[in-house]
């Protein structure tokens, strides 16, 4: 009796990327897919894959040439109803965290069988699938990374009554992979509700209808708990240009939910860094009462480089997803009064660290009120301005108005903050001319 050919095949999660079959969340033999049916296609061969995600199949029977596996998942593991990541499915809503759902997944591969052994060639998925790979390891295996489409994390709950999503809060993982994103997001209750590596392939982790837990402590625009009111995106970047395939995700991620929830406006889409404020562990009692107090303290801290300085908003604003710095709006030369016409008679002029607008005098002695205008243009864009209430104008250019002032130049005047760790308060000339054009650009 002839000894059987058999070709091993092992299934994981790796989100490999580049060709590499590198595991980019733990290591090759983590996170093992089982129970997942593999089958040759036309050849009535199959197998399931056992606690280790591994399996193999007798091939003994066929002759060379080119074959297609096809990976279907177990029923408890199955996307269901909807590939579209803006809806894979209000019937994953129950599923325990942890839970991973996967679609069917088809690889093409080549055999070449003789002197009682079989060699395995090039392999590829079909259909030009991005939600898995292949790899050959020699002369009869086959390493398979099948992304998850739907991974379920921990949430808050349902949305309060009569609120759907108006702002879109964009993150930075801080970390090279979505698997240290993941073993983050995972044990705690904290999670946007999707995540995008840096090859494209997006990770739904929480329906919008819930609140996923990755907004914090936030404020916006008189908006208390951002979280409900909002979608959070996290994108896996540590600290560096962000990939082209990222930026392609995150336009067709907005679209996609500006079209399901008409109420987020291209002005509702934020950074983090604009909404976080800082923690105040009295408040924690509160947090889950109807009505919690007002924040003790809305000055900008903890998130100043999320997404960062490195993420080109630019990108967005060409696709005319979100607000804009637009230059025909307002030229340099008109800036003019503005400001009570400080910058008209002090073109090179920064404010300083706690300066007032009692300071800040013309000739005659009386105010250019220069901070107050400063506040009063942040604080209609939805900044926090002052650490009490965040909108009340108080003519001091403090830590909080400080914190706002870096936040809108990261945003709206690349290139002048250097990193996502110094921040820059800088109120100068060019800062006043592109919060005016940010300004008109929302009358639009």
């Amino acid at each position: 009796m002839a000894r059987p050919i058999k070709m091993t095949v092992a299934v994981r999660a790796l989100f490999a990327v580049n060709n590499s079959p590198q595991a980019r969340w733990g290591s090759k033999d983590s996170h093992p897919i089982v129970k997942a049916t593999v089958a040759l296609e036309g050849t009535g061969l199959s197998a399931t894959t056992h606690t280790f995600g591994n399996m193999e199949l007798d091939v003994s029977s066929l002759s060379s040439g080119e074959y297609v596996l096809v990976l279907t998942p177990d029923s408890a593991n199955l996307l269901r109803n909807s590939s579209e990541p803006v809806n894979p499915n209000d019937g994953n809503k129950t599923d325990a965290p942890g839970t991973c759902r996967y679609r069917p997944l088809k690889i093409k591969v080549s055999l070449t069988i003789k002197d009682g052994g079989v060699q395995l060639g090039a392999a590829s998925t079909c259909d030009g699938a991005t939600h898995g790979a292949a790899f050959v390891q020699p002369p009869a295996g086959l390493l398979i990374d099948w992304k998850p489409d739907w991974i379920a994390c921990k949430h808050s709950g349902v949305r309060p009554a009569n609120s759907t999503p108006t702002i879109i809060l964009l993150h930075r993982t801080g970390g090279p992979t979505p698997g240290s994103a993941l073993d983050t997001f995972l044990p705690a209750p904290t999670s946007s509700h999707y995540l995008v590596d840096v090859d494209g392939f997006v990770i739904k982790l929480v329906h919008e209808d819930l609140v996923a837990n990755h907004a914090g402590m936030s404020w916006w625009a008189g908006q208390n708990r951002v979280g409900n009111v909002s979608v959070g995106i996290e994108i896996v970047n540590k600290d560096g240009a962000f990939t082209p395939q990222q930026y392609d995700a995150v336009t067709r991620l907005i679209q996609e939910l500006k079209l399901k929830y008409p109420g987020i406006s291209r002005h509702g889409i934020l950074g983090h860094g604009e909404v976080r404020v800082r923690s105040d562990k009295n408040l924690v009692p509160y947090l889950k009462k109807p009505t919690p107090p007002p924040l003790h303290d809305l000055t900008l801290e903890n998130r100043p480089g999320c997404p960062g300085v490195y993420f080109d908003w630019t990108k967005l604003e060409d696709q005319g997803l979100c607000s804009k710095a637009d230059p025909s709006l307002l030229a340099e030369s008109k800036l003019g009064e503005e400001y009570g016409g400080y910058f008209k008679d002090n073109p090179l002029a920064r404010l300083s660290n706690l300066t007032t607008d009692a300071k800040l005098l013309r000739k005659d002695k009386t105010p250019y009120n220069v901070i107050a205008s400063l506040q009063t243009d942040l604080g209609s864009l939805g900044y926090s301005i002052n650490a009490m209430d965040g909108v009340s104008i108080t003519g001091a250019y403090d830590a909080a108005t400080q914190a706002a002032v870096d936040r809108f130049r990261r945003r709206y005047v690349p290139g002048t903050v250097r990193d996502n760790k110094n921040l820059s308060p800088i109120f100068d000339r060019a800062t006043a001319i592109a919060l005016k054009r940010v300004l008109l650009d929302r009358q639009r």
